[in-house]
């Protein structure tokens, strides 16, 4: 599908083709198509035998770790990345007997626990005692995790590859109007209700501003039902995911998250890359970490974003001043770093 967590193990797995055999393993049907391109040299098994984000029987994980681990039989020893500790006793038992580096990589924050109805202390958590290495993206998430493991952790953020067009935050378009962007899936996660509310309270003030949502799925009729009952219809957008996602920056004037929770929002990322001011909830780990309230743009509360987005609307100043900031602080994560920390931690002195 198209998202961040799989644009960014495809962009590694590309990557580290070049120079090593790389085969990657998802939980996706045997027919899935991949959104984004994945590499000739890259061997792509796909062990799915449930439909995606739904409840999966313990025969059908039974099945999957079989299957993975028929796959491990072709190795002598390997390097194994399991993105994120949600899947970790499959691959764990699955990688049982085989000599191997075993890499746990966190694409959330542990926030998403005080959210969530889902207890931490899994099964699945617990076995992060035993893999060897744990990559999490912000230095701030290290101590969210129990003292006894902290040794393990590397901070390993998101790449995020330069821009080749930089948007113009200040300008409208040809046709005079100013856009308000935001990309994600939709669900409860992103809230991108809360956006379609806050600009609700907006609309006539600033009769020449839209808001476009792209993304797919659970929400989108929800979405769509609010944006009707709001008669936003000529106002607010709500399209599918295109591959070309830098046209869609480098013609917008605002970047928008709403999430609840993230890890490292690529989005939000890619939005600053592109130069954009960017505005998101003060207490969301990994907005909070790449967002400088007042200087790239706002961190605000659910019940001060109408304020938040007010403010960037009427100031063509404030949007290119914290867009130029943006664009500065986004080259901190340049895919040459952070590849070298990726290489660097895997072991192949197995």
């Amino acid at each position: 599908m198209a998202g961040g967590i799989e644009r960014q193990i495809i962009f590694l797995a590309n990557h580290l083709s070049k120079l090593y055999s790389v085969h990657l393993i998802t939980l996706d049907l045997p027919s899935a198509k991949s959104f984004y391109h994945i590499s000739e040299r890259v061997k792509w098994y796909k062990v799915g035998n449930s439909t995606p984000h739904n409840k999966i029987s313990f025969y059908a994980r039974i099945k999957q770790i079989f299957a993975i681990r028929k796959i491990f039989r072709k190795a002598e020893y390997f390097n194994l990345i399991c993105f994120h500790h949600g899947l970790l006793f499959r691959f764990f038992i699955a990688s049982l007997g085989f000599k191997k580096f075993f890499i746990c990589s966190e694409r959330n924050s542990l926030q998403l626990y005080s959210i969530v109805k889902q207890t931490k202390f899994s099964v699945n958590f617990l076995l992060l005692y035993f893999v060897d290495k744990i990559t999490v993206q912000f230095r701030s998430y290290v101590n969210q995790y129990p003292f006894l493991i902290r040794k393990k952790i590397v901070v390993i953020s998101n790449c995020l590859l330069p821009s080749q067009k930089i948007a113009t935050p200040d300008l409208s378009h040809k046709n005079g109007r100013y856009k308000i962007l935001t990309i994600g899936r939709l669900c409860a996660q992103k809230n991108q209700q809360a956006q379609i509310t806050a600009f609700h309270t907006l609309s006539k003030k600033f009769p020449l501003w839209d808001l476009y949502i792209y993304g797919e799925g659970p929400f989108k009729q929800k979405l769509i039902k609010l944006i009707d009952e709001l008669d936003l219809r000529n106002r607010v957008f709500v399209l599918s995911p295109v591959k070309n996602v830098s046209n869609l920056y480098s013609t917008a004037n605002i970047f928008c998250i709403t999430s609840l929770w993230e890890g490292f929002p690529n989005v939000l990322a890619e939005a600053m890359g592109h130069g954009l001011p960017c505005i998101g909830f003060s207490d969301c780990d990994g907005v909070n970490n790449l967002i400088k309230s007042k200087k790239s743009g706002f961190l605000t509360t659910p019940n001060e974003l109408d304020k938040a987005m007010q403010k960037l609307m009427e100031s063509k100043f404030l949007r290119k001043k914290f867009g130029a900031q943006s664009l500065s602080l986004s080259k901190a994560f340049e895919p040459s770093k952070m590849l070298k920390l990726w290489e660097s931690t895997l072991n192949f002195d197995l």
